[in-house]
């Protein structure tokens, strides 16, 4: 028993020896990995950033090239066509004005056209009237009426004024 309880603390501490070199191996070979840059490498970085910051660059001016301000004689096409433009609108708002005025005179004509037809009725019942007495003194069954005469004021009536005396 003594020889299994000394093969199974050697292979124990074998193990413990071999697991702390491999520890250590991994640390010397993290630590080598973690070097600070050399400065040949800087210099190789900001080449490579440079590089990108101009192709950036190019990109932006080749993508914005086409948006650019429109030249004058973009600015001269606008200008007619917004001319155009005014010209309609003033042409517009002068068939409003038309329009206007022929609504009102559409309305005094309206306004005429029932005064002439009140008229016409008028004159209609004046005819019918006239004709109705014509034929009651052609047959002779009617006695001609004589409209009364409106009073006028008398004479005494007119001097007679009140006048407020001050």
């Amino acid at each position: 028993m003594g020889q299994d309880e000394n093969k199974e603390l050697r292979s124990i501490f074998e193990d413990e020896v071999d697991e702390a070199a491999k520890t250590a191996t991994y640390e010397k070979n993290t630590r080598v990995e973690m070097e600070p840059p050399s400065p040949k490498s800087k210099g190789h970085s900001l080449v490579v950033w440079g590089l990108g910051i101009i192709i950036v660059i190019i990109l932006l001016a080749v993508f914005f090239r086409g948006s650019r301000a429109p030249g004058s004689k973009d600015l001269d096409i606008m200008g007619q066509r917004i001319e155009h433009l005014d010209a309609r609108v003033v042409r517009l708002e002068s068939f409003g004005k038309k329009v206007v005025s022929m609504e009102n005179q559409f309305a005094a004509l309206e306004q005429a056209l029932s005064a002439l037809e009140a008229s016409n009725r008028a004159l209609k019942e004046q005819v019918s009237d006239l004709s109705r007495k014509t034929e009651d003194l052609s047959t002779g069954t009617g006695t001609p009426s004589v409209p009364a005469k409106p009073q006028s004021p008398s004479p005494t009536q007119q001097t007679k004024a009140h006048y407020h005396e001050v």
